[in-house]
């Protein structure tokens, strides 16, 4: 219940949490919406205007032509609307004028490429209008846009691609969902969802790019704290998740097992004055109502004591994982304190949250003055330091940028990333001497790196010193081919897409992260799973664990109960007479004859093996694995039980991992569903079939 109440509901937050800062782009969303709503305003101008822009087939050349002058006179008067200049180009196409309507498309861009929005709605119409060369030049601008001063996010952008990549995927267009991946991972190759679909749809055309595609969801990974940061986040959750599932299953196992044998144990020390039903009851109420009251006052203490309960029956192997548990139990400040910092990045002002920003994104004001604020608190704060000058050099601040730089290289002169950088705003200048030290110095404090390599072989065709330039790159091949690849695909005429920056490592990151005190109430961002007391329910745990050890030392080799021979009761030794329990003898001394008593015997063994198949049955009906626990088959019961808490979470939560099925989130709702609940029945019918031959094996 503990799991199903706030386990769940703390996870489902968590992941709708990482999910929206992956796709953190309300202002990719107000220009688009703002671009959508001049375009609907265009429309309502003229009945025509709207054919012409949404490509509508059927309209009569005659019309056409009476409606050119009309839009000339608006396209002059309105030079801030490029769908009147792209109606008038359309138009002029349809009349057969191509020389005309292609000036006229190219005008159309150049109106537009200043505004995200803008130019995301005519890439849609350029697609409408099977307009595939004015499409690619739109996405290049959007690209321009993202990597020189503008203030737009490179990862919104990557995501709305990537949702489009979605779309087609539904309408199973799968060629046309490649193309969308592909634009989504130029604005954003780190992207972890992008890289998975994209792999995913190679192995399933069995393309031969599935490999490279897998280095790359690898290179996304390795590169970037935001990817790093969601799969160590979810791991965690799943991992805790699984352990709670696995720990209600092997425990439900052990308890229908042994408390049979516990309370017959507790009955034995009443008074034997008592009536029999009285001293039943009163055990009964012993063992709850200890449990009753640490439930009202320490609800999550209950549970090293029942584990300390359950240590005692338990088989060696079965103590190996109540071990576990009990070190879980006591390491949970410890996994709180963790996990608290964990959830610091999904807060977009956290240090961390902002340096990585800075890493991937152009250039944001916002962004920028967040850090500056920073800095006004710790003005020696070199990582700080360094994310302005990446910012600034991005935005065309050269002189705020060249002279952060330089306070980063007194601050740490050992660093190849801030003297590669400062190289690519002298660069960006024009000062080709000077870059050209400064990559030279970054290439000597860091062999291995390829950045300053490629830098200078741009340097030197800048130069126009060839050979040099065509030396110096194929060491940056030699070095790291995949990031010189990736960015001469995205290569361009602007600054910032001529030179590779090198960023913060996010191992730099953790190591700040991890630094870095919680913010807030420990308990109150991940404490909900193990209650308010987290110290006193790792002391209890402790103390437990001791007592349990020190308690089975002293007991080895003492029979703590017996098995019946005949129905298979755990009983005392008072209560078994030549390892028959008492109730079997009173049913077995109705006769004298012998043959009778074998009858009556395998009797009574078939019904012990009946009620024993069905309460396993039971038990892995309600939670799989923990049947397999309760017949003695540990490890067996371990596996299934983590099995379907793997499954169930994959099931449960499709829609927002990311993405433990990578298909999820493309797939129909019906054909999700009924793909779910096949995979629950085949892990129900396995577990089942698993837990009849166990049985099988016993009776044998």
């Amino acid at each position: 219940m503990l799991l199903l109440r706030y386990g769940f509901p703390t996870l489902l937050v968590l992941l709708l949490s990482a999910h929206a800062a992956q796709a953190n782009g309300d202002l990719l969303l107000r220009q688009f919406l703002r671009a959508d709503a001049l375009m609907e305003e265009t429309n309502r101008i003229h009945p025509l205007f709207a054919g012409l822009i949404l490509g509508e087939t059927e309209i009569a050349a005659e019309n056409i032509s009476t409606v050119i002058p009309i839009l000339e006179v608006f396209t002059d008067s309105t030079p801030s609307n490029p769908f009147l200049c792209l109606a008038l180009a359309n138009a002029c196409r349809r009349l057969g004028q191509e020389d005309v309507s292609e000036s006229l498309f190219v005008l159309t861009n150049k109106r537009a490429a200043n505004d995200a929005g803008l130019l995301l709605v005519l890439a849609s119409r350029y697609e409408n209008l099977n307009l595939t060369k004015h499409e690619e030049a739109v996405y290049d601008a959007l690209l321009d846009l993202s990597m020189s001063s503008a203030y737009l996010s490179r990862p919104a952008l990557g995501y709305y691609f990537y949702r489009r990549a979605v779309e087609k995927l539904k309408e199973g267009e799968r060629s046309e969902a490649l193309r969308e991946l592909e634009r989504a991972l130029e604005f954003d190759p780190y992207s972890l969802s992008a890289n998975l679909l994209a792999t995913g749809l190679d192995i399933r055309m069995l393309r031969g790019k599935a490999v490279g595609q897998m280095l790359a969801l690898y290179r996304a990974v390795r590169e970037s704290f935001f990817a790093q940061h969601l799969v160590v986040l979810n791991g965690s959750r799943v991992a805790a998740i699984c352990l709670m599932i696995v720990a209600v299953a092997f425990l439900l196992g052990i308890t229908f097992r042994n408390l049979p044998s516990i309370q017959h144990r507790t009955f034995e020390f009443l008074p034997s004055r008592l009536r029999h039903a009285h001293r039943g009851t009163l055990a009964w109420a012993i063992m709850g109502i200890p449990l009753i009251w640490l439930w009202s006052m320490f609800p999550l203490i209950i549970i090293p004591v029942y584990l300390f309960g359950a240590w005692l029956p338990a088989l060696r192997r079965e103590r190996f994982f109540i071990f576990v548990f009990f070190v879980y139990l006591i390491l949970v400040p410890f996994l709180m304190k963790s996990e608290s910092k964990l959830l610091q990045p999904l807060d977009p002002h956290h240090e961390v949250s902002i340096m990585a920003r800075a890493q991937e994104s152009g250039y944001e004001p916002s962004l920028a003055a967040e850090i500056k604020s920073h800095l006004e608190k710790d003005s020696r704060d070199f990582n700080m330091i360094f994310s302005l000058g990446l910012l600034q050099k991005r935005g065309g601040n050269f002189k705020e940028a060249i002279s952060l730089f330089s306070v980063a290289s007194g601050m740490k002169p050992r660093s190849s990333a801030v003297r590669n950088n400062l190289g690519n705003t002298y660069f960006a200048l024009g000062d080709y001497d000077r870059a050209m030290e400064e990559y030279t110095t970054a290439a000597e404090l860091d062999p291995g790196s390829a950045a300053p390599r490629y830098n200078m072989a741009q340097t030197y065709s800048k130069r126009l010193m060839l050979p040099e330039a065509s030396q110096e790159l194929n060491r940056a091949l030699k070095l790291d081919y995949a990031l010189v690849r990736r960015f001469r695909r995205i290569a361009g005429d602007t600054y910032n897409r001529q030179v590779i920056d090198i960023a913060i490592p996010p191992s730099q990151m953790w190591r700040v992260l991890f630094r870095s005190k919680p913010q807030g109430n420990d308990s109150a961002i991940v404490g909900s799973l193990f209650g308010a007391y987290p110290t006193l329910l790792s002391i209890t745990a402790a103390g437990l664990l001791f007592l349990s050890i020190l308690v089975g030392i002293l007991l080895r080799g003492v029979s703590l109960y017996t098995t019946c021979i005949v129905c298979g009761v755990q009983a005392c030794h008072k209560c078994l007479e030549n390892e028959i329990c008492s109730k079997c003898t009173k049913k077995m001394v109705v006769t004298d004859s012998t043959s009778m008593r074998e009858r009556l015997e395998t009797k009574l063994r078939e019904r012990a093996y009946k009620f024993r198949a069905i309460k396993s049955l039971v038990l892995t009906a309600v939670l799989p694995g923990a049947g397999h626990v309760f017949l003695g088959s540990t490890w067996k019961g371990v596996m299934y039980s983590l099995v379907y808490s793997i499954a169930l979470i994959n099931i449960a939560f499709r829609g927002l991992f990311i993405k433990l099925s990578p298909f999820s989130e493309a797939a129909a709702g019906f054909t999700q569903g009924l793909v779910a609940s096949g995979a629950m029945v085949v892990i129900y019918v396995f577990c089942i079939r698993s837990t009849t031959r166990t049985l099988t094996m016993e009776e044998m």
